[in-house]
């Protein structure tokens, strides 16, 4: 493959379209309405194609991965959606473009009253989409469900996130809401991996050691805990 910054320079000098003129396109391309521009393309089938997976820099990159890109002089994760390709006639550079679905970080929404069962490292799909140049992609990064990281809570894996509900930036609400999730400890709220528990002997529950005031070194001395509701 040609490299990006070979090809995209005379990509569309070398680009014709029956549907519309060489201007638009530059214009589009210039303007970073890059998903109007794939649109006009999908009209002539020679000179578009689609992909499940690409490979950039010694890097292949599949649809459903999730990933890191810049966008605007900032970071942002997404995953991707569709890989497009556009092809010239004449000398058949190529300049892929990567539909991603946007993920959101805890920070990015606004459930005061969740705020503390939602994790720093727990990604929240949205419905935002948006298209970016391949060479915007930084690394693949790792999003896996709420069991599958708790279970390589003690492995050190980089760009590890997990997911377990969605968002929807019309409306600002979580799905599911976070008070339909599975609930933990005496005070009954979704667990959050990033704080500390300890688990009751009795009744098996996950207790939060703030929430019976213990400090993690006093948890640690603990053989057999019993919580606050197996006491009486």
């Amino acid at each position: 493959m040609k490299s990006f910054q070979s090809t995209s320079k005379y990509f569309f000098l070398n680009l014709k379209m029956n549907a519309f003129d060489q201007t638009q396109l530059e214009t589009l391309f210039q303007q970073g309405r890059y998903k109007d521009l794939v649109e006009k393309s999908k009209i002539d089938k020679r000179q578009y194609h689609k992909y499940q997976r690409i490979k950039w820099r010694s890097v292949i990159y599949t649809v459903g991965d999730s990933i890191r890109f810049e966008n605007n002089q900032a970071e942002w994760l997404g995953q991707i959606i569709s890989i497009d390709v556009i092809k010239s006639f004449l000398n058949e550079s190529w300049l892929p473009f990567i539909q991603v679905n946007v993920y959101f970080a805890k920070q990015d929404i606004k459930y005061k009253e969740f705020d503390n069962s939602l994790s720093n490292y727990e990604l929240f799909l949205t419905d935002l989409k948006q298209y970016i140049l391949v060479d915007k992609i930084t690394n693949v990064i790792k999003v896996v469900s709420l069991k599958e990281y708790d279970e390589t809570a003690n492995e050190d894996i980089d760009d590890l996130y997990f997911t377990r509900m969605s968002y929807n930036t019309g409306t600002k609400k979580l799905n599911p809401d976070p008070s339909n999730l599975e609930k933990v400890c005496i005070c009954q709220t979704p667990i959050n991996p990033d704080l500390r528990y300890i688990g009751c002997e009795k009744c098996n529950k996950w207790i939060h050691l703030n929430c019976v005031k213990l400090t993690e070194k006093e948890a640690d001395q603990i053989e057999q805990y019993i919580c606050p509701d197996c006491q009486y």
